[in-house]
């Protein structure tokens, strides 16, 4: 087969995918309607105290969820954004867990108040402390226990965990709660 008959046959080939694919216009506006039905189910699912649930999770779902409604357009300043944040917020100081340590920092960080910023460090330099040896993460980070201004100074004197190389999934999630902090 000559090069020409191949470049026709891709073209012929091609055309009834291409003709099959919906405008531009239309791929966008059922894009946003999915959106827009994903905000309204979210909001749905919120507690009255701002949360939602996830087992053994609730800042964390909540913290992302918040964001989900953010990103998607929701205003700071509407109750399901300012519950979320509020219920995340009087809850940060309490957690351990790598997940919830790092989704409360992206959360906080993006809400933008500056009185959240020496929550965020306190949050980051958990993070900090919980790294292993390894350079990965598990799934528990120090708590308030931590003396977080040694640690800010001088990041080896945390207590790091020394067995094991940590979980990827926990890994990212910790790299990105110390991307947002910095």
């Amino acid at each position: 087969m000559n090069c020409f008959r191949v470049l026709l046959l891709c073209l012929a080939a091609a055309v009834p995918v291409v003709a099959s694919r919906p405008a531009a216009a239309q791929e966008d506006e059922v894009l946003t309607a999915a959106r827009l039905r994903g905000v309204k189910y979210l909001q749905s699912r919120q507690k009255p105290d701002g949360s939602w649930q996830f087992t053994s999770h609730d800042v964390g779902i909540t913290a992302l969820c918040t964001v989900a409604l953010i990103e998607n357009g929701v205003d700071l300043t509407e109750s399901s954004v300012q519950s979320g944040y509020e219920y995340v917020k009087k809850r940060a100081r309490e957690l351990k867990n790598t997940y919830d340590i790092s989704l409360a920092i992206v959360l906080l960080q993006r809400m933008g108040d500056r009185r959240d910023k020496p929550l965020i460090k306190n949050l980051a330099a958990r993070l900090m402390a919980g790294q292993m040896e390894s350079g990965g993460w598990h799934y528990n980070c120090p708590g308030a226990e931590l003396d977080v201004e040694k640690v800010l100074r001088d990041p080896a004197s945390g207590p790091r965990p020394k067995d094991g190389f940590g979980d990827n999934s926990c890994t990212q999630f910790a790299v990105l709660g110390l991307w947002v902090a910095s």
